[in-house]
């Protein structure tokens, strides 16, 4: 699965997390500023200062819906599953209702439902578990992971 986490505008890549925090202390009520430097902290790996900043982008944001997302990526790679399914759910909500008017890519949705099913997978909760790894699966048929993490739960239950 795909970790990368999409910012909520095409914005300068070649920025630096310098760069974003020098423009946060300009301008400290944009959203996608916090978000975007939230999208470097997360591919360096540091998910407790990317949550920080995708919590300030949400708030500061009428539009959460892909805060709520990479919200719930971070709380996940955090190992905050209870934050992570909060998070993932409402953003799938949401996702599923911009589907029906082709406003939103489907990988976000297939992503969300994945690592919903995996929280569920680490909290124990199986069927739960189950239910959103199908739903990823019916979007992405025949992707191994989905297949392998689908396995994982089913093996955890025959034990």
């Amino acid at each position: 699965m795909n970790n990368v986490i999409r910012s909520t505008k095409a914005g300068n890549n070649d920025w630096s997390i310098e760069d974003y925090t020098n423009e946060i202390g300009k301008n400290p009520r944009c959203p996608d500023t916090y978000n975007n430097r939230g999208v470097l902290y997360y591919g360096l790996g540091d998910y407790d200062k990317a949550l920080t900043d995708f919590q300030e982008a949400k708030r500061k944001s009428q539009e959460s819906e892909i805060f709520d997302y990479n919200c719930g990526l971070a709380y996940f790679y955090c190992s905050r599953y209870s934050e992570s399914i909060a998070s993932l759910e409402k953003a799938i909500r949401i996702f599923k209702g911009l589907i029906s008017d082709s406003k939103v890519m489907v990988p976000a949705l297939l992503s969300s439902y994945y690592y919903c099913g995996l929280s569920h997978f680490h909290k124990g909760e199986n069927d739960l578990a189950i239910i959103n790894l199908q739903e990823a699966e019916l979007l992405c048929p025949n992707n191994q992971e989905i297949i392998q993490a689908l396995n994982d739960v089913k093996n955890a239950l025959n034990k």
